[in-house]
């Protein structure tokens, strides 16, 4: 079995502690042998999320998110690129036996990201919170060991809850960028075309509590 990398955790650990401050105080009330790995987890998490934040170009937004599956077909083969999470991946996902489709799925979620419009509907938002935020829940329940499936299954609905929230949180911050993953019909509704900073407050207010209930 892979054993920890130091200088590889101590890093995943940074970054998340830096830019996912939330799901690193939650990784506090884990287990101490299991927070490390978490760490890792989130890492991976983050790099695939941000991407939408670091290209100007949906196709080299793309391109990176492909170099992620690329990489964890190395892993799958036994040669992890050289590379501060993609190391520390392989050996959590040795230790734990991580669900490979799950981490496709994340990788695949994140394409949203990059399309030009907004998606279409709150049930076409939500599967993508689905793909993304709950699938990273139940990843993270495999490595503390929980795979029944009732708590599978509320970890999912609490990783949705968690990126509807999160989506909620950042719509000043896309607005002032000329976007948001708002859903386009909600926002049809309310006279919302598109977001941007100085729209209606009440319009954005009545597509974020329609996405809050």
């Amino acid at each position: 079995m892979d054993t920890p990398d130091p200088a590889g955790d101590s890093h995943c650990q940074d970054q998340v502690r830096r830019h996912d401050r939330d799901r690193f105080l939650c990784a506090q009330f884990a287990p101490a042998e299991a927070r490390a790995d978490l760490a890792v987890l989130h890492a991976f998490n983050l790099e695939v999320a941000q991407v939408r934040e670091t290209v100007t170009e949906p196709l080299i937004g793309r391109m990176r998110l492909q170099w992620w599956r690329d990489m964890l077909d190395r892993i799958a083969a036994g040669d992890p690129p050289v590379h501060p999470v993609a190391q520390p991946l392989a050996g959590v996902m040795a230790r734990h036996g991580l669900s490979r489709p799950l981490l496709d799925a994340l990788i695949d979620g994140r394409e949203a990201d990059l399309a030009e419009g907004p998606p279409a509907t709150l049930a076409e938002l939500e599967a993508y919170a689905d793909a993304t935020a709950g699938g990273l829940a139940v990843l993270a329940l495999e490595i503390l060991g929980v795979r029944d499936g009732d708590t599978v299954a509320a970890a999912r609905r609490v990783g949705v809850a968690w990126a509807l929230t999160g989506l909620i949180r950042a719509v000043p911050f896309q607005a002032a960028r000329g976007w948001a993953m708002l859903p386009a019909d909600l926002c049809a509704e309310a006279g919302v075309h598109p977001p941007t900073p100085g729209q209606n407050r009440a319009a954005l207010g009545t597509v974020t509590a329609a996405m809050a209930l």
